[in-house]
């Protein structure tokens, strides 16, 4: 056999035993709602012992940051310059020293990072072609944008490291017109994406009074309904939760406290959600009548 080709057999074994289980999630929802602060939050909760978080913004999202103590703690920004960034970041965390401190990622937002490459693939293809509007975007640019999107996440995702990713919010119809709340990526990236990941959470805020003080408390959907793309493989979870709650039960997955389970199915929820205000205004309660 080529010693090249054993070789990475080789290294593709691997004794389940010994192995660690990193967590993918992914949190979208409209501007404003706290994604950024829960996904700090979050990465501060899972990342290992002696090791960073790399926050990787192109919404100059940390400024949110700054008003919560502590969750910038360890923490190392890299500014998003495109989808080249993050193949090489890839083989960095695998090959340079420097880079393996690293114990959590953030990427805040994994859809304008989309958005941004569609721009970038618009304007290489109207330089090579005098006749291409360079404003308008054509079926052929958005494809390209799809699968370059497609592998550089993919790639990301299989890295053994635990990640946290941002996105926007779309609307969509379905064959009966109802409306359908979804990540913010074209169909094929987004089946990608939801594949990739372990936990697949909407993000909603409502604002509250509290003691004569306006505060937002915040709930995660994991699991699909008639209306809202989620997923979960994260057993305990309901269909919604709190921040905290979804931080304490990740942390007993991750160590092997609660089983792994597949909620991928549609789930009823005709009833209203209630918000009950709590001590914690960065989380809400929700009560299902």
């Amino acid at each position: 056999m080529n010693p090249q080709m054993l070789e990475s057999l080789n290294k593709s074994l691997v004794d389940l035993d010994s192995t660690d289980s990193y967590a993918k999630v992914m949190i979208y929802g409209e501007s404003g709602v706290g994604k950024t602060v829960a996904a700090l939050q979050i990465a501060q909760a899972i990342c290992p012992a002696g090791k960073s978080i790399l926050y990787i913004d192109a919404v100059e999202g940390w400024v949110s940051l700054k008003n919560h103590p502590g969750l910038t703690d360890n923490v190392v920004r890299m500014e998003y310059q495109g989808l080249s960034q993050l193949d090489a970041l890839v083989e960095a965390l695998e090959t340079e020293e420097s880079f393996k401190r690293f114990g959590v990622i953030v990427t805040d937002e994994l859809s304008t990072f989309a958005k941004i490459d569609l721009d970038r693939v618009l304007e290489t293809r109207s330089k090579k072609d005098p006749t291409k509007d360079p404003d308008v975007p054509t079926q052929p640019d958005f494809f390209a944008n799809t699968e370059r999107v497609r592998r550089a996440t993919l790639k990301m995702f299989k890295f053994p490291v635990h990640q946290i990713h941002l996105a926007h919010v779309r609307d969509d119809k379905d064959e009966k017109q109802r409306v359908m709340i979804r990540p913010d990526f074209m169909p094929k990236v987004s089946k990608s994406i939801r594949e990739g990941l372990h936990v697949l959470a909407y993000m909603t805020a409502n604002e509250r009074q509290q003691n004569g003080t306006p505060v937002y408390v915040r709930a995660l959907q994991t699991h699909p309904t008639n209306r809202v793309n989620a997923k979960s493989r994260v057993g305990g979870l309901g269909i919604h939760c709190t921040v905290s709650d979804f931080i304490e039960t990740l942390v007993q997955w991750l160590q092997g406290n609660v089983e792994t389970v597949e909620v991928q199915d549609i789930v009823e929820d005709t009833s209203d959600s209630i918000v009950r205000e709590t001590d914690d205004p960065t989380s809400v309660a929700i009560q299902v009548d």
